[in-house]
């Protein structure tokens, strides 16, 4: 787990296979219980969590949301509980909102669709000032994507798996 501003690395879990020394939360999962386990300290303070497709999910986020702690990320269309925006093709800049109330849901399409999961974002798109090089529009895109685009910066923040820290990995062989 990383800060935002900083980049300091917060928090630090290592995949050992089954004993990996995580609380397993009923009803979240595994993603949702290392998501649980890392954020523990953190519940309750009103801080936002910024994740990947891997550990976003509409029961995780409402947890977080009870919590008092707020959650964006990228999400698969197919995860269970996510709401279908129907079958037809959008064109690129094309997006839907659905909202429950607490949660927002976004299908947006850029050169591919992205999905959305948001507690802390509103239904709005915002012009980041780009310009369409093939039509001379000004680009448009949902202000949550802007939002993770900045937190998650390219690996820059995913608050529980990529940090912008330099590692070094040595391979060593040992004979015997």
């Amino acid at each position: 787990m990383c800060d935002v501003k900083t980049g300091f690395v917060q928090d630090i879990i290592v995949y050992t296979g089954s004993t990996t020394d995580i609380k397993h939360y009923e009803g979240l999962g595994v993603s949702g219980s290392v998501v649980m386990t890392m954020l523990a300290p953190h519940l309750g303070k009103g801080h936002t969590l910024y994740v990947d497709n891997w550990y976003s999910s509409r029961t995780l986020f409402q947890h977080l949301l009870s919590n008092s702690t707020g959650a964006c990320g990228t999400v698969r269309s197919n995860r269970k509980g996510m709401p279908a925006f129907g079958c037809r093709k959008m064109q690129r800049g094309e997006v839907g909102f659905k909202e429950n109330g607490q949660q927002l849901a976004l299908k947006w399409h850029d050169k591919r669709d992205v999905h959305v999961l948001s507690t802390v974002h509103t239904a709005t798109v915002s012009a980041p000032g780009k310009v369409d090089h093939l039509t001379g529009e000004r680009k448009i895109k949902p202000d949550c994507v802007l939002d993770y685009n900045l937190k998650m910066g390219a690996g820059l923040n995913l608050q529980l798996e990529r940090c912008p820290v330099p590692v070094m990995i040595l391979a060593w062989f040992l004979k015997v």
